[in-house]
């Protein structure tokens, strides 16, 4: 039984890709200028946890993607 492949919808995924890492920008610029937590906090958030986090995400809805697909 051969089935026909479908096209990946790849422009999907790195349209949410660019989505994630342009939120975390401008929550990386939010943590910066208007927050009022400690510096060693805020520094650890920007360089830890936001690329973490981006990648996590962004993971995730390549794997949505593909699923779906």
């Amino acid at each position: 039984m051969n089935k026909e492949a479908k096209a990946f919808p790849m422009w999907k995924e790195r349209f949410g890709m660019l989505i994630i890492i342009a939120s975390a920008i401008m929550l990386s610029r939010w943590l910066f200028q208007q927050n009022q937590w400690p510096d060693s906090l805020t520094w650890i958030l920007s360089i830890c946890v936001l690329p973490l986090a981006v990648l996590i995400l962004a993971e995730g809805l390549g794997r949505l993607i593909q699923k779906r697909a």
